[in-house]
């Protein structure tokens, strides 16, 4: 169950239509009711009249069927926020904690009132173990930096958006006469509230690519220098953000590095670079616009190589749909940074075939064989 603001209705619900097919959720009923502000509760459902987005699925009590509901759950707890939105709390536990403290940022002062009434932690369950823990008072979300940190935290994150040109002609309001608004800080507070320390400022007109490049590597080589390590970095470009990224990955011969590059990789970049691509790479491809295309071509042949994916999206937002905060690719981009820490790729292999089992259905729910439930589609190209 999802709240958006009324103004939001038809973005919301046109996003959901994109997110439901690419993951082939068996959707079986959704109910819409409007709602009031929420004065009774303490964590807050509605902050304001709301329109509630009900949703009713079937899926298979199968482990990989539980995968494929939690990806889709988070994916539309991203598109609610990215609205002004919430999700409502009662159901099962799918959402980050990231999600969780971004949706309810009251939640640490509830959890502390919580504390102080019962010292003893007398009263507990599934929800406080995952959400409310002693440890847990510390706030999730990330932080926003124009450049890295005088001394980096080792144990952080660090993610650098690189924006498209747009941006850096116009400034952080940009808009596009073809493409709409650049969703400039929307992105940045979407990245920041999955955990990460980001990196990302507005380059002044005129910058040209290859000396903005430079920049960064050095920015890299500073927390690489400082012990962060290398799959503890990622950088994530947009159109001429995403070359920029390129000649990064070009320049810095650093394996495990992540590398995210969206609306670029054309076969006029490629012919730019001094060497091939060098870290881990995920090309994020959307099927209606002309510019972005696979970056395996480009990908290096030394030791600094590492795995190529792509995920190909379908927004009919053509360019457009790197301007805006969808978690169509945002999704993706921050489970790639995270993944790779941890050095699983299971969230980019196939899909598993789910084997018909015993099924828990809700009322109306329909009982028949178990199918698989595909995830985005990331395709592994590993080196």
């Amino acid at each position: 169950e999802y709240f958006v603001p009324f103004d939001r209705f038809t973005d919301f619900v046109g996003r959901a239509r994109q997110i439901l097919r690419r993951h082939r959720a068996d959707l079986l009923n959704v109910t819409v009711r409007d709602v009031e502000a929420d004065t009774d509760t303490f964590l807050r459902y509605a902050g304001g009249p709301m329109l509630a987005i009900v949703m009713l699925f079937d899926q298979p009590t199968t482990p990989e069927g539980d995968i494929g509901m939690r990806d889709l759950t988070r994916d539309l707890i991203d598109l609610s926020l990215s609205d002004g939105g919430r999700y409502y709390l009662p159901y099962r536990l799918h959402a980050t904690r990231e999600q969780f403290r971004a949706a309810y940022p009251m939640a640490g002062q509830f959890f502390r009132l919580k504390r102080e009434y019962d010292p003893d932690d007398l009263f507990r369950n599934e929800f406080y173990r995952m959400y409310g823990g002693p440890d847990r008072d510390a706030p999730a979300a990330g932080s926003i930096l124009s450049e890295p940190p005088p001394a980096p935290d080792p144990s952080r994150d660090y993610l650098f958006y690189l924006h498209g040109r747009v941006v850096q002609e116009q400034g952080r309001k940009a808009v596009s006469p073809e493409y709409g608004p650049y969703e400039y800080d929307a992105i940045l507070r979407g990245l920041a509230s999955a955990g990460f320390v980001v990196i990302s400022e507005v380059r002044p007109r005129g910058t040209e690519a290859p000396v903005y490049a430079e920049r960064v590597v050095g920015q890299i080589r500073r927390l690489l220098d400082a012990g962060v390590p290398p799959r503890q970095i990622t950088v994530l470009g947009a159109s001429m953000g995403g070359f920029i990224g390129m000649l990064v990955s070009s320049r810095l011969p650093v394996a495990n590095i992540g590398y995210v590059l969206m609306g670029t990789c054309d076969a006029e970049m490629r012919r730019t670079l001094r060497g091939g691509l060098h870290g881990d790479v995920l090309s994020v491809i959307e099927a209606s616009d002309d510019a972005g295309e696979n970056c395996t071509p480009a990908l290096a042949t030394d030791g600094a190589a590492g795995r190529h994916a792509e995920v190909r999206i379908d927004t009919g937002l053509r360019h457009g749909f790197l301007y805006r905060a969808l978690p169509e690719w945002m999704g993706p981009a921050i489970r790639w940074a995270r993944e790779r820490r941890i050095e699983e790729a299971a969230a980019f292999r196939s899909p598993l075939k789910a084997t018909p089992k015993r099924r828990a259905c809700h009322p109306g729910h329909r009982t028949r064989p178990a199918r698989p439930r595909d995830r985005p589609n990331l395709r592994p190209n590993c080196r």
